[in-house]
């Protein structure tokens, strides 16, 4: 028998490789450090809150708070497809309009026939006149199934901390960043939120498996752990953005190399730099002392 010390040697050691397929064993990844990383998809989670383990393992973002909810939005539509069913338009006549079909076989009304011979009308309880030929057409309920299912699956959203815009539920169109990151604010907390935590696990595992590359393929192993950045949740288009930049031009109210950066918010300073002379040499204009933009 193994002692505890060599199970748990054993349990770490195999944790740091990789599992292999084809041998059905281990393989040494050469690295001091774990390959893997758990990243909690919401935090604390309140089920767990006084456990001293579990309570660092997040929740997910449909619970026990949101299933009843879930719940009750499939019984909404499931009653919207009963009141489609039993929604079906039915057709009352009086034994005088029904055609018999011979002994033993009963009577029946033909619902393609357009025109009907001279019939008599019955008298009502209260003795007027009583049309012959009824029909009945139930209400379907669609506007008021619609409205409760869009309730609940906004509270939904609420619960899970996500805007209902994000999800096509407004009306209203942003037109800019700052408008659409304020219609989303919950989305944007939740997703700023989670990328945190991703960004905890993904910075480690990328230096590791550089590391690994390294160990394994003569790479080139950082010196350090690196860094991830993340994009904005919302960017404007193009389109606003030349906008923005011609109004600028218009106004004479911002540098080149200003709106160079603004244009092209993914690029780094020297390229940003060498772009913004670039265009301001080509659109420089000659001296016609045979200087270039200088005095007498």
């Amino acid at each position: 028998m193994k002692s505890n010390s060599q199970s748990l040697h054993q349990t770490q050691g195999d944790s740091l490789n990789g599992f292999d397929d084809e041998t059905g064993g281990y393989v040494d990844l050469e690295v001091d450090e774990l390959a893997a990383r758990y990243v909690p998809n919401v935090l604390p989670n309140p089920e767990w809150r006084n456990h001293n383990t579990l309570r660092y393992l997040g929740r997910a973002d449909i619970s026990t708070d949101t299933i009843p909810l879930l719940h009750e939005l499939d019984r909404i539509y499931s009653s919207l497809v009963r009141d489609f069913r039993i929604g079906q338009a039915r057709m009352f006549a009086s034994d005088d309009l029904l055609e018999n079909l011979g002994a033993g076989k009963g009577m029946a009304l033909s619902e393609d026939r357009e025109v009907f011979q001279a019939v008599g009308t019955g008298v009502g309880s209260t003795g007027t006149s009583m049309s012959m030929l009824q029909f009945h057409q139930p209400e379907i309920r669609v506007l008021q199934h619609d409205q409760g299912a869009e309730m609940l699956i906004r509270e939904v959203l609420r619960k899970t901390g996500y805007s209902p815009v994000s999800f096509g539920m407004s009306d209203e169109v942003a037109q800019t960043a700052t408008e659409a990151q304020g219609k989303k604010e919950w989305t944007v907390i939740t997703t700023n939120g989670k990328a945190r935590y991703w960004g905890a696990a993904l910075a480690p595992l990328a230096t590791i498996c550089l590391r690994i590359d390294a160990a394994k393929f003569k790479g080139v192993a950082p010196s350090e752990e690196l860094e991830i950045e993340w994009p904005e949740f919302a960017r404007e288009s193009d389109e606003a953005k030349s906008r923005t930049v011609l109004n600028w031009s218009t106004s004479n109210s911002a540098s080149t190399r200003t709106k160079v950066a603004y244009l092209n918010q993914d690029k780094d300073e020297k390229w940003i730099d060498e772009e913004a002379a670039k265009i301001d040499k080509a659109g420089a204009v000659p001296d016609p002392s045979g200087g270039f933009g200088g005095g007498f």
